[in-house]
């Protein structure tokens, strides 16, 4: 620097024990502020003003004061940029080419980095726009890069969200919605949609658009099945997947017990507020207003609509009290916080994906064909039929490894009046007459060691138990 001496105090200020640290020390000589005025002063007489190539390091140092007033200016990022001997840093922005500032870029930034790479284009951007407005320069060429530097910036930010957000439930987590669910499900339809939802990863149109015709058992088995064919469309209007010519949404799939439990127990409730069994087939499973009495009177209810069972999914997810997980993320390049734990896309599909492959032990072409995402070859040689039953009966066991840890305590509760009332609910045939008095014969099964039943009698006669 012309006419500065090494002070004493700049002097003590360079002593270090290592060469590195001396020569660290030394760059930070230029921004001492009479140091800077000095060099700042010099650069601008000699070339700014005279409009002398100037490279993109020494415009930004000498605007580098007046800059600083502006509020989106960041003078660490820069300051960071230029002190570590970047390519952008001999740049020269009045003959510098778009070509070779990119290029300079992509020798700077990491692979990953495209946020950064927007943020420091913005800041460039704005000393070189601050140069033209002190009549230094005459074009931006840096400006021109903007736009596809936001995109990549973006693109990046959604994979960075899509890697960090929340994709299933912790076993806590679920047992809260399940908990929160059976509360309501069996006289709220539109909750027991959110179980369906939890246990099979269909979507809210296609668990929209199911009928009780639709659930149906396989004796030969010993399973319960869901067949999923339509679906239901924003205004709640029913169209079949073959409109969409995607048969591989065709499908039929075995659900766990915990699940046909719940629909059974559903059906029975409506069975016991009077509807016929034979004419509920062709009634929606989740309906879209909760009137029975309609339903008595023979009316055909609306089916819901898919935005009306998400937004009791997200009830339900409320219900879980998930805790937040706060993290800073770029937007638009600006830092905001987010909650990576919040409820984002359709946490119940990726959370069946989850628990289908790690709890349950799903294969991959078990997983494709469950959640209709992928069309089976039929001319590969490892085809699969996966309508067949002892494939079925399969998938069906091991989703038991997942939710039979939710079936803990049935309860039946009939009203058994006559003995075409004990067949039509129970099944149950075994009854007699004996001594006058009508007598029940039940035969329970399960080798659950946690399972009980609760059998609740109303008889004017009393009753007796005897159990063997």
């Amino acid at each position: 620097v012309r006419g500065k001496c090494i002070t004493n105090r700049i002097e003590k200020g360079l002593r270090a024990k290592t060469e590195k640290e001396i020569l660290d020390r030394m760059e930070q000589v230029p921004y001492y502020s009479s140091v800077t005025r000095l060099i700042a002063e010099d650069i601008t007489k000699s070339y700014l003003i005279g409009h002398h190539p100037t490279t993109l390091k020494s415009l930004w140092f000498c605007l580098r004061a007046e800059l600083s007033t502006n509020n989106s200016y960041d003078d660490s990022l820069l300051k960071e940029l230029f002190t570590s001997n970047s390519y952008i840093s001999d740049l020269y922005p009045d003959s510098s080419t778009s070509n070779q500032i990119e290029v300079a870029l992509n020798k700077t930034i990491c692979e990953g980095e495209e946020t950064k790479e927007f943020k420091l284009l913005k800041q460039l951007n704005l000393v070189v726009d601050f140069a033209i407005k002190k009549g230094y320069l005459f074009q931006n060429r840096i400006f021109p890069l903007l736009s596809s530097a936001s995109r990549r910036a973006s693109k990046r930010q959604s994979e960075v969200r899509q890697a960090l957000t929340k994709r299933s439930f912790e076993a806590v987590e679920e047992n809260k919605i399940i908990s929160f669910l059976g509360k309501h499900y069996k006289e709220s339809s539109i909750y027991l949609g959110v179980i369906i939802r939890l246990f099979t990863g269909i979507t809210n149109r296609e668990a929209c658009a199911l009928q009780w015709r639709d659930f149906t058992y396989d004796a030969s088995a010993g399973i319960y099945k869901l067949s999923i064919t339509k679906f239901v469309d924003s205004n709640g209007k029913m169209s079949s997947h073959a409109l969409e010519e995607n048969w591989e949404k065709y499908r039929v799939l075995p659900i766990n017990s915990c699940l046909s439990g719940m629909l059974n127990a559903r059906k029975y409730y409506l069975i016991h507020l009077g509807l016929d069994e034979k004419s509920m087939g062709v009634y929606p499973i989740i309906l879209q207003r909760e009137n029975t009495v309609s339903m008595l009177k023979g009316h055909r209810p609306e089916y819901c609509k898919p935005a009306l069972l998400a937004e009791k999914c997200r009830e339900a997810i409320t219900s879980a009290e998930i805790p937040q997980h706060m993290v800073i993320l770029p937007e638009d390049g600006n830092e905001i916080e987010t909650d990576i734990n919040s409820y984002n896309g359709d946490i119940f599909r990726t959370n069946f994906r989850d628990k289908a492959i790690n709890a349950a032990g799903f294969g991959l072409d078990e997983l494709n064909y469950y959640l209709g995402i992928k069309k089976p070859d039929t001319f590969s040689q490892h085809y699969c039929d996966y309508t067949n039953e002892y494939v079925q009966l399969i998938m069906a066991s091991k989703l038991n490894r997942w939710g039979i840890k939710y079936v803990k305590t049935s309860i039946f509760r009939y009203t058994l009046k006559t003995k075409k009332e004990l067949e039509r609910q129970t099944g149950i045939k075994s009854y007699g007459i004996k001594d006058g008095v009508p007598t029940v014969d039940l035969t329970i099964n399960s080798n659950k060691p946690d399972f009980s039943a609760t059998i609740e009698v109303d008889s004017q006669y009393g009753f007796k138990t005897v159990i063997n």
